[in-house]
């Protein structure tokens, strides 16, 4: 019965967002409450939120970083000779180029920004 509840609750979140009838922040918080309290949670549904954003919160914390970190090397252009030098070696070969977008994104990632 458990799952059932939480198929209906992803299901009912999708509808609502994608109808855009309720911005998905407001989804991704109303959805799950409302769906707690009505499979009988009751009061454990604070317990449920505390414990989520205890277990999200150094993620959210890592990726804000590497937003910030990510968007200033690319305003300061220090990505910009590392793409040159992939865009001149595969050239206009979409094979190349799907190999190229591989490269980079590895090189991008070795930062240890990733999970």
């Amino acid at each position: 019965m458990l799952a059932l509840y939480g198929v209906i609750t992803i299901l009912a979140l999708l509808v609502a967002v994608m109808s855009k009838r309720v911005s998905p922040l407001v989804a991704l918080i109303a959805f799950p409450v409302l769906a707690a309290l009505v499979a009988g949670f009751g009061l454990q549904t604070s317990g449920f939120i505390l414990t989520g954003i205890k277990n999200v919160a150094p993620v959210v914390g890592m990726f804000i970083f590497a937003i910030l970190f990510f968007g200033v090397m690319t305003d300061a252009g220090m990505l910009d000779p590392i793409i040159d030098r992939i865009l001149r070696a595969v050239g206009t070969r979409p094979t190349r180029i799907v190999c190229g977008t591989a490269l980079l994104a590895l090189l991008v990632h070795l930062d240890g920004s990733g999970r």
